[in-house]
């Protein structure tokens, strides 16, 4: 069976589709009432609609972009966020305790053994000031060299 072949977007115009999908994603608030599904829909429509694709084309993109990454030791997964904590003086523990996570889990997370959720990175990103797109940034960059 031959594997699907992979869309080539540039990597500028790749990173400003995840980002519009990222950015326009609404409240949890918003979730609740509309739905998970429904709203992933729907963006998906919007960012394929706006960047000339199709929502396939777009659902296949944001699931290789934000999926899992195995740990990759030579490149950081998470450097803003490890800045962030080192220039504020703020403990692994704080910052598992804000994203609601386990200090272990955390760990897991900046270092590449367990996915970052969506939630979690907004969660970070509420109480670090860092916008997605610094939060992401490593794993874009990472994924262009894939």
């Amino acid at each position: 069976m031959r594997e699907k072949e992979r869309l080539f977007i540039p990597p500028s115009e790749e990173f400003q589709l995840v980002m519009d999908y990222l950015e326009a994603y609404p409240s949890q608030k918003k979730v609740e009432e509309f739905g998970k599904d429904r709203i992933d829909e729907m963006l998906t429509e919007m960012v394929a609609e706006k960047h000339g694709l199709s929502a396939d084309q777009v659902s296949e993109l944001l699931r290789r972009t934000t999926a899992h990454h195995p740990m990759v030791s030579h490149f950081p997964l998470y450097s803003s966020i490890e800045r962030w904590k080192t220039d504020n003086l703020i403990t692994m523990r704080e910052l598992a305790s804000s994203a609601g996570m386990s200090v272990q889990g955390m760990n897991q997370v900046l270092n590449g053994f367990r996915h970052m959720s969506l939630e979690t990175a907004r969660r970070i990103q509420k109480k670090s000031g860092l916008s997605l797109y610094e939060i992401y940034l490593d794993l874009l960059e990472l994924d262009k060299e894939r």
